[in-house]
């Protein structure tokens, strides 16, 4: 049996799950912990540094933590990944001095897509429409629960990192280039964190 909190996700051999409590090494996370992620199998490829999500979200600016990758502003996703790892995150809806914003609170499930999955990922993340002008969030009430996606697509030179705040309007932003999100989109990166019970083995 598997240890309470770790789960395991298995989508056509090209999805590599690691347990909510893992941690890793994030080159934009202010906090991360140690232990490596579990798999359920060998990948073909893992970039360096590439294990599990930090606890806390990063929160940096997402121009910032792009910065020096060329094409940014025409396409979300301007790089070919050969992983992609997928962080979600409970969040609220709190007042501050500025207004309603909503703040991750909590990890809760995550992701490692090998070179297979992440192609067709990053093909889906390219394929979404540009958001013209500027997002903003949807009104909401103090106390509302939020929802967060950070992707890191990767390969062995570069990174992109990606966020969508389910509470905003419209989706997944690079820091340069905003996507309006969609129905299966959305299902897609539900369907990789979702925590599901590990099937019985004989």
């Amino acid at each position: 049996m598997m240890r309470a909190g770790r789960f395991a996700i298995v989508m056509a051999a090209t999805v590599l799950a690691v347990g909510c409590h893992s941690g890793g090494g994030n080159r934009s996370g202010p906090t991360s912990t140690k232990a490596g992620p579990s798999t359920t199998g060998s990948p073909s490829h893992v970039v360096a540094g590439l294990d599990g999500c930090p606890q806390h979200m990063p929160t940096g600016p997402l121009a910032k933590l792009n910065a020096g990758v060329p094409g940014l502003d025409k396409t979300l996703v301007p790089i070919a990944a050969l992983n992609v790892r997928i962080c979600s995150y409970d969040g609220v809806f709190v007042e501050t001095g500025s207004g309603i914003v909503d703040v991750p609170k909590r990890l809760v499930g995550q992701a490692l897509l090998e070179p297979s999955a992440a192609r067709r990922l990053e093909v889906q993340a390219n394929r979404l429409p540009q958001q013209k002008g500027i997002p903003g969030c949807t009104p909401t009430t103090p106390g509302t629960r939020s929802h967060f996606y950070f992707l890191t697509f990767a390969n062995d030179s570069q990174r992109v990192d990606v966020l969508e705040r389910q509470g905003c309007i419209p989706g997944p932003d690079n820091g340069q280039f905003t996507a309006i999100r969609t129905t299966q989109w959305d299902d897609e990166l539900r369907r990789y964190t979702t925590k599901r019970k590990p099937t019985n083995q004989h």
